[in-house]
């Protein structure tokens, strides 16, 4: 019976690339006040003849909700709106490097111990040699410098971790407040605090 009504009938041709504005608000769902304020204040193209071109303004609406949700800090209430604008705004800080992602973190930590580690492994052998049979005093003494050079090595913030240079002068300045504590200078051996 369906099948009888539409064969009787002509089917309408619909140019999708030249809608009028009563056209193109049935094609929508929306009213035709709003498609002329998305137009006249949020730049809504159309054509000379004033007519709109539907792929155009899926293309214009993707990027108005992704502004409009970008720049919303309000909490809309829909879930899925909420998260879909919460993805924009990730995106966004990304793309401006204030964000780092995880997993480049964990690589660059690993690569800093990594450093730390080799350079440990190299003194190792060169405190064994510079110790060999010197006076206690001389060994302190050698073994403070290891350690302060240690310390300078810890506190190099790893290229891996592609800080923007902000950051990563922020980084170095917390690190080297860290400095610790240099026993044996002006003190006894074994006295307590």
């Amino acid at each position: 019976m369906i099948r009888g009504e539409f064969t009787q009938q002509p089917t309408p041709t619909i140019d999708f690339t030249h809608l009028k504005t009563s056209e193109l608000s049935i094609a929508i769902g929306k009213p035709r006040q709003t498609i002329d304020r998305w137009r006249n204040e949020h730049g809504l193209e159309r054509a000379f003849n004033k007519t709109y071109n539907l792929a155009d303004v899926f293309a214009w609406f993707e990027r108005y909700c992704r502004f409009k949700y970008a720049t919303t800090s309000e909490v809309s209430g829909d879930p899925l709106r909420d998260i879909k604008a919460q993805q924009i705004k990730l995106q966004l800080a990304k793309q401006r490097n204030e964000l780092l992602d995880r997993q480049e973190v964990i690589c660059s930590l690993v690569a800093w111990v990594q450093s730390i580690k080799c350079f440990c492994e190299r003194g190792v052998e060169q405190l064994s040699r510079l110790c060999s049979s010197q006076p206690r005093e001389k060994i302190a003494e050698v073994t403070r410098g290891f350690f302060r050079d240690l310390y300078t090595e810890a506190a190099k913030v790893p290229k891996e971790l592609r800080l923007p240079a902000a950051m990563e002068k922020e980084l170095v300045s917390f690190l080297k407040r860290l400095k610790p504590h240099e026993y044996g200078k002006g003190e006894k051996q074994g006295s307590q605090k």
